[in-house]
């Protein structure tokens, strides 16, 4: 029986999900979140979520319906070496001008890299090719130990079963667990928050109970905490911890 014990704060769940804000009056304001998991030969899986509302992006009426451009470009970088480069142009389309404007509505995108460098720094730019305004966001990072026991927690507002190619990105075995850049959630929209997590197993320790501890809270404050028994049937176990919000 192992005790795995996580104090986390939701509210700055961006340190939980190294997840990032930034905008202003002359930048593209998106969010940015990052995770990261374990493959079978022990290195790290980067996975880099973008949002970005759609308000803040610029919409041209084309082909009867309204497209905004956004052009991303990721960067990995070992000291002063360039070690990946991936850029991508997203074509975003919407049928209503109406929701150019929406408070609600966003583009998500997932940008997925592997890695066996102990240490690296991600940049990350997406220009709005209409707009020509530019959000840039960067950060250090370091790769989970080869025998790590748990990956990072990602954050998300929907799990549900899905095997077509809608959201085809954020499928785990035929479902689809949509993650939250940007850390704001609100009851209105979504009932449950749901936490996904892998833990890891060595096949030694197959069939043992693990005793998964979750606080959520504040700086000080604990708003609520839960206990959860798991255990390893295979060499990943991967728990998805849904709860009111």
């Amino acid at each position: 029986m192992k005790n795995i014990r996580i104090f986390k704060q939701l509210l700055i769940l961006a340190a939980l999900t190294l997840s990032v804000t930034a905008g202003s009056a002359q930048r593209l304001n998106m969010h940015v979140d990052v995770s990261r998991f374990l493959d079978e030969s022990g290195n790290t899986i980067v996975l880099v979520d973008y949002q970005a509302p759609y308000r803040n992006l610029m919409f041209m009426a084309q082909n009867g319906g309204f497209f905004a451009r956004l052009d991303v470009e990721l960067e990995i970088a070992n000291q002063d070496s360039i070690i990946y480069r991936q850029k991508v142009t997203d074509n975003i389309g919407i049928s209503s001008k109406y929701d150019a404007s929406s408070q609600r509505k966003s583009y998500l995108n997932r940008l997925v890299f592997s890695t066996d460098e102990p240490r690296f720094a991600i940049g990350f730019k997406a220009l709005d090719v209409y707009a020509e305004t530019e959000f840039k966001w960067s950060m250090e990072l370091e790769a989970l130990p080869p025998f790590s026991r748990l990956s990072d927690i990602e954050l998300n507002s929907r799990v549900s079963p899905d095997s077509s190619s809608y959201l085809v990105k954020f499928q785990r075995n035929k479902v689809v667990y949509e993650p939250i850049p940007s850390v704001l959630l609100s009851k209105n929209y979504s009932e449950y928050a749901y936490l996904y997590m892998e833990i890891y197993s060595p096949s030694e320790e197959i069939g043992s109970s693990y005793l998964l501890n979750l606080s959520f809270g504040a700086k000080t404050e604990t708003w609520y905490w839960m206990n959860i028994w798991i255990t390893a049937l295979s060499d990943y176990a991967m728990p998805s911890v849904s709860r009111y919000l």
